[in-house]
């Protein structure tokens, strides 16, 4: 039996539906009719530089169980409705995964989809819809299980739902967000339930699916229709260092940074060429790098590079110093100690008079390799630290781990 991979992109509505939910469908129909889900569907995110983006910027890829012209017949007819409400979505079938390079092209650069039409042709894919959203649909079938490291786990709507939903968490919900922390990230309770019209419920993400699902547990409310699980490259992609940025590309650039070049728009920050916006939260750290005499900063950005504005989406610094000149105190009073004159070390104490000769204190503060993410909730869907390997963190974990049981921190959490 042939492994043939199913993706799909760009099916969100203007104010309802998620191509998420369409993919979760589609696969509940595949397996009925015979054609068996093989792994998690991969949930990949892609260039958040773009102006057509849709509301989640994610296209879905799973692989089944069949001959590509059966399934890709079987998910056309399936997806008929879809289609004609969602004019501007694509599905796309091939028989097996296709090269790397592509999804990092569609992550960071702008796609062609006359390039793409090349790849189809080269590769045999079969597909339908809309060209701009089979550039999508083709990066989340060219992605590797190194690509998707973390998991996030989206709970849908009833049907029959309609109004506010109804998110409410049991009182350890937070307690046991932290304890699992890196297994669970991103998934405080403020932020897991959408506000929009789309037909998810909540959204929890980590690198652990049972410590996902004890989060879910405690989760109480509205009543899901259907839970799925993803792979997901979410909060862990690191883009290439580009050596020309064009407009809506999204990469990495070093930038020296001196105090000369930090300057203060209105609430915003401008570092160099670059805006660092109130949003992520960031903008306070560099008004207090402001108050030092001299900066130094040698600094990786990722940037968003949008047609009248460079904008900073996660800044590390590899190597910085901060250096603030003081003016010694007065060993008697101590009162501040101002200088005499340029020809003479000797300082007058403002308050008592006394005199000494005495330098000025030098506060010195070393910023190398600090690495800086906007606040929860901020952060673009691909940027975060959760990459890589999972280090050894099976203590934060019931001896059990079953899918579905809490951490045993002092209280019975089968009985939850």
């Amino acid at each position: 039996m042939k492994m043939t991979v199913v993706s799909l992109d760009s099916f969100d509505l203007p104010r309802a539906g998620c191509t998420t939910h369409v993919a979760s469908l589609l696969m509940i129909h595949l397996h009925k009719k015979g054609f068996e889900v093989q792994d998690f569907p991969r949930l990949v995110r892609l260039n958040p530089s773009v102006p057509w983006k849709t509301r989640g910027n994610a296209s879905i890829a799973f692989e089944v169980n069949g001959e590509p012209q059966e399934v890709f017949e079987e998910s056309k007819h399936f997806l008929r409705d879809f289609m004609q409400r969602v004019r501007r979505g694509a599905i796309a079938v091939s028989e097996g995964w296709l090269s790397r390079d592509f999804y990092l092209k569609a992550v960071e650069r702008v796609v062609d989809p006359r390039d793409v039409k090349l790849i189809v042709q080269e590769k045999g894919v079969l597909w339908e819809g809309s060209e701009r959203a089979l550039v999508g649909a083709l990066a989340s079938m060219s992605t590797t299980l190194s690509d998707v490291p973390n998991f996030e786990m989206l709970a849908y709507r009833d049907p029959d739902a309609s109004g506010r939903r109804k998110c409410y968490f049991h009182p350890l919900f937070e307690m046991l967000h932290d304890h699992l922390y890196p297994l669970v990230h991103e998934s405080s309770g403020p932020i897991i339930c959408p506000r929009g019209d789309d037909p998810v419920l909540y959204g929890i993400r980590g690198r652990n699916t049972a410590a996902i699902v004890s989060l879910a547990k405690l989760i109480v409310g509205e009543r899901p229709s259907m839970a799925v699980i993803f792979r997901t490259n979410q909060h862990s992609y690191d883009p290439r260092e580009l050596e020309e940025m064009y407009t809506y590309d999204f990469g990495k650039k070093r930038v020296k940074i001196t105090e000369e070049e930090i300057v203060e728009i209105g609430e915003d920050v401008k570092l160099n060429d670059y805006m660092l916006f109130k949003e992520t939260g960031l903008t306070k750290l560099l008004r207090r790098f402001m108050r030092y005499n001299r900066i130094l900063l040698d600094m990786e950005i990722n940037v968003i590079n949008k047609p009248n504005v460079k904008s900073i989406s996660k800044m590390k610094i590899t190597r910085g110093i901060l250096v603030n000149e003081r003016a010694p105190r007065c060993p008697r009073c101590g009162a501040p100690m101002v200088s005499m004159g340029r020809r003479t070390l000797t300082r007058r104490c403002k308050r008592c008079g006394y005199r000494a000769m005495a330098l000025r204190k030098l506060e010195i503060v070393d910023m190398s390799e600090v690495e800086l993410f906007p606040v929860e909730g901020r952060k673009l869907h691909l940027e975060g630290p959760y990459r890589g390997t999972i280090e050894k963190m099976r203590r934060f974990l019931c001896k059990r781990l079953e899918p579905g049981c809490a951490v045993a921190y002092g209280f019975a959490h089968h009985g939850l």
